[in-house]
């Protein structure tokens, strides 16, 4: 995307081209954002026909702070 941005820079893309843009890079960063997850957090499926998944950071989130012992 970088690289893109930077050839429309070079050539002078106008506001339309950049708003085209705009719309894909902000689809592509969700589906980046999905990849990273399923990647770090891995992917469970909710029922046993395997057609519905849940991809969670649950294990990973912050916890209420413990009390001192």
């Amino acid at each position: 995307m970088k690289l893109i941005n930077r050839i429309a820079d070079a050539q002078k893309w106008g506001k339309p081209q950049r708003e085209k843009l705009t719309y894909v890079f902000q689809h592509l960063g969700q589906l980046n954002k999905l990849r990273n997850d399923i990647l770090h957090y891995g992917a469970s499926p909710t029922d046993r026909t395997f057609t519905t998944w849940k991809v969670t950071n649950r294990l990973f989130a912050h916890l209420e702070k413990m009390s001192a012992k």
